[in-house]
This record gives C-alpha cells, structure tokens and sequence, in this order.
C-alpha cells in the first residue's frame, strides 16, 4: 500500500478513534503546505499522521518553521498519543472534541486540483516592487522577526493553471495563469506565470469600495473556510451596518473567492473575458468555431493608454524614417503624424497601437473624415508588450503593419455610438 500522509488540528483531534484528518496526500510537502495555509495559529500545534497500511500512526508535529519528527524526538511521547487513538489511557489530553470535528470529509490533496479546477490567487504588491511582474511570483520564507510567512505556505499549494490576480498601485491591474509548479528555494519559493492579460479598466479601490456591501457578505460567507481566513481585503467593521474598505491584506500572496469576482461587476466582466481570451489561446486554431473581432481600443487608464500611443508612433516614426522621410511631426488630431522629405509628397499619418491582436481600430469622426480628403497611411502596431517598472509602464515588440493610400470603406465602418436626440415631450420629476 502507498504511504499516505494527514493533518490533525490538535493532538485531541488525532487521539480521538477512527478521527478523520483535514486532508490526506501522497506527499509530504504537498499536505505541509495545506497544514500552513489552512493553520491560522500554533497554540494548540496541528499534528502529521502517517499511514502505511496498517493505521494513521502520529509523525510529525507542526510548529511555525519546521516540521519535528515526533517519533525520533520523543518516542514515549509519540507511543502515547499512539495508544490514545486506539482507544487506550487519553491521560491529560483534555475533553474529547465533538463529532463534527473529528468525522469530516477529508480532502485528497492528490486529486483535489483536477476535481476542483483552477482557483484564484491574489497577487499584492507594493509600488516598488515590479520585478518580473505578470512573469512570476516570489514569496520570502521568513518575516524580519524569523517567523514563517503565510504567504510562502500559500503560494506551495497552487497549481499549474490556477488564475492570479495581480494588485498594483491600489488596482487590480490584470490576471494571468500559474504554469509550473512551485520551485522552494533556500529563501522562498517561487513559480512562473503565463498569459498575462492587462484589464482595460483598472479595479480601482473606489471601484471596490462601491461594492463594499457586495464584498462584505462575500466576507462573511467565506468565515468558516480556512483558505480564506485571510481575506484579501482589509474591512473595518464588518459587522456594523457602515462597514468600510481599507484596502488589500497585508501580505503578499492570498486566496481569493470566485464569488467575490462576482461581487465586482467590473472586476467581473473583465476576469470573464481574459479568461476567455487565455483559454482561447490554448486552443488550436481548429478548435475555434467563429473567428472573434478584437477592436483595439485604448486602455480606460489614462498613463498605460499615452505610453502605447507614444510606443506606437514611435515605432511608426522608425519605418517612415526608412523610407525616406527626413521630417516627421507628431501632430495629433485629425491625424498623428505627418511626414515630409526631399522629393517626397506629404504624407497623413494615422497610428493605432494596442496590446491585443486587433481585427479592428476604433476610428473617430474626424478621423475619417480627415482619410476620405487627404492622403494617409494607416499603422497599426498591435501585440505590444508592456511591462511595469519603478519608472512606469515599459512597451516593447509589437506587430507592425501599414496600410498605404488608405481611405477607410464605408462597408469597412462599424456604427459602435448613436446621438439621440431627446424629444420635448418629457415629464420633469421635481
């Protein structure tokens, strides 16, 4: 029979016959990991049975840092609790805790990822830190004062295609997918991410805080899940009737419930859709029945959508520059560049820059206007990279093309706004 590892919350628990763990897995780290993120204090150390066949037997003790091999540090000790749960002397062991805490369902650490699919993840960090943001995670083993952080614990129990959020600058700024397992090193444990998706719209913490109420009851619905029992936003009075939201836990690295996406409409409608957008990007593109229209229109943040507009001229400038152009002004409005050389007819630039794959630009009136009267090129650089930095938001790669001698088809065009014009006959309410 494979050995099989479990946790106790108390030596009362395990002592008690025929108590069922909280969980169970084949690997020692595995259920270690659990034993921290789901142990909100030590008071009362949870305890590690073993099993190899004939029994769970005690093996180890949880304490903040290490885990202590019971049966080699104190073997009388170990025979006692042994004995205790066999029906044998309980001596000084204290009351026998009720049923419901010691007939529960354990969970199997080993197959619960598959059966539960990808849970969500909160990333938080502070505004300095940017280093490999959107590429990995990286959780210090120990506080200042030497005692383990929660976040290190938390972050050894994810799983390759887990979903994190990541929290940046007051914002919940985008979400990618855990790829690889989690690697310990000798100072923290790390993982690396993939297909990281940058919100249009920032969740803004004023965004979460006309939600407050929407989030509280999540709050409170989540008390009695441990995996929970940091929850990834500080709320002050939460039982009074004017609850208030502080801003993001104070650590690095928590669990964050799917009905508390649901919570933030916002939130919602964007983690809904750069799923979809990651999953599609697992397909084949044979396994997609419709060919889905991707408009590049500009980020809702004002800082990320100048430095793409800026990123993209720039790139644009470097081509025209190529060619032969000798003078190339940024104008703006109705049309971004404009372009002179020896020998040369002006020439109208207009330039789209976005990070998705666009299929389509947002165009303005006067925009095309401006292309039906004059002689404009059209470049677009989509796929952009943008990292953040101490110094802000960094762009880089992208797909350049260029359209010459364009003038936008009316078929081409896509009514996306209509001006209504109110009639006269209204009733004024005051």
């Amino acid at each position: 029979m494979t050995t099989r590892y479990g946790w106790w919350r108390t030596y009362e628990h395990f002592c008690v016959p025929g108590s069922a763990p909280e969980a169970i897995s084949r690997q020692l780290d595995l259920l270690e990991h659990h034993v921290r993120a789901n142990t909100s204090g030590f008071r009362k150390q949870p305890v590690v049975g073993i099993d190899e066949g004939n029994g769970w037997q005690i093996a180890y003790v949880a304490k903040k840092t290490v885990l202590e091999d019971l049966r080699d540090a104190r073997p009388d000790q170990a025979d006692k609790y042994d004995r205790a749960r066999a029906g044998g002397f309980r001596g000084n062991l204290g009351p026998i805790p009720p049923v419901d805490q010691t007939s529960i369902d354990s969970i199997d650490l080993d197959a619960a990822p598959a059966a539960q699919g990808p849970r969500i993840w909160m990333e938080i960090r502070r505004e300095s830190n940017t280093d490999g943001f959107g590429e990995n995670l990286y959780a210090y083993r120990y506080k200042e004062d030497g005692t383990a952080r929660p976040a290190f614990a938390r972050l050894g129990t994810v799983q390759p295609g887990d979903l994190v959020l990541h929290y940046w600058m007051h914002a919940i700024r985008g979400v990618s997918v855990i790829e690889g397992a989690p690697e310990v090193l000798d100072d923290g444990i790390t993982t690396t991410l993939r297909d990281m998706v940058w919100f249009t719209e920032p969740v803004t913490l004023d965004d979460l805080r006309d939600r407050t109420l929407d989030i509280v009851d999540v709050y409170h619905d989540t008390r009695d899940d441990p995996q929970y029992r940091q929850f990834p936003f500080q709320i002050d009075h939460a039982s009074s009737a004017d609850p208030n939201l502080h801003g993001a836990a104070v650590t690095y690295f928590v669990a964050f419930p799917s009905s508390l996406v649901d919570a933030v409409p916002l939130l919602a409608t964007q983690f809904t859709s750069a799923v979809g957008a990651q999953d599609k990007q697992d397909r084949s593109p044979d396994d997609t029945d419709a060919r889905v229209v991707r408009r590049a229109r500009g980020p809702v943040d004002p800082l990320l959508r100048r430095r793409i507009e800026v990123y993209a001229e720039d790139q644009a400038i470097e081509l025209l520059k190529s060619e032969g152009y000798t003078e190339i002004e940024r104008i703006g409005k109705p049309y971004d560049l404009l372009a002179t050389g020896p020998g040369i007819e002006d020439l109208h630039v207009e330039v789209k820059g976005s990070m998705l794959t666009a299929d389509a630009v947002i165009l303005t009136r006067n925009e095309v206007s401006h292309a039906d009267d004059h002689v404009t090129s059209l470049i677009v650089v989509d796929e952009i990279v943008v990292e953040v930095t101490e110094d802000g938001y960094q762009c880089s790669g992208g797909r350049l093309r260029r359209w010459g001698q364009w003038r936008p088809e009316p078929e081409a065009l896509e009514p996306l706004e209509f001006a209504y014009h109110l009639p006269v006959d209204a009733v004024t309410g005051i």
